[in-house]
């Protein structure tokens, strides 16, 4: 699944807003919790953990598994028995930034049964959150 929207703002300021992981809550209706559980500047092999809310709260994992500054950052992520892996790519255009979300999960034993469900689910989450994570970073900029 991959969902894009342009964001009137700098790469940078794109990228750092997005790296910030205090801030995924904010912008990311799933994610209650987030920490950093690894020590260190972000890239390569830095982990998270926290709570998410998707068809019942559960705990979940990250790492980060590329790390390209201002490009690409990928991850693997497990919430309860779902895997993920995932991408966030930055791209400038004319006035602003790019931002797609990758993202390719394995249900388990769900998939056959529930499959098209989550996924219609995720695909409207997914671009929600993509509209919150808009309007955030223009706002923070009108706002300074």
């Amino acid at each position: 699944m991959e969902r894009s929207i342009v964001i009137n703002r700098p790469v940078e300021e794109v990228f750092a807003f997005v790296m910030d992981a205090s801030k995924w809550p904010l912008w990311n209706e799933e994610l209650i919790q987030v920490e950093q559980s690894s020590e260190g500047p972000v890239g390569v092999g830095t982990t998270y953990r926290g709570m998410a809310d998707f068809m019942g709260r559960m705990a979940w994992r990250a790492q980060i598994t590329e790390y390209q500054h201002r490009e690409k950052v990928s991850q693997t992520m497990s919430v309860g028995p779902v895997q993920i892996e995932g991408s966030w790519l930055f791209e400038p255009v004319e006035g602003g930034t790019r931002f797609t979300m990758r993202t390719q999960g394995e249900t388990g034993g769900l998939s056959a049964m529930l499959g098209p469900l989550i996924e219609g689910a995720l695909k409207r989450r997914l671009e929600a959150n993509l509209a919150q994570l808009k309007a955030m970073i223009e706002e923070e900029e009108r706002a300074t």
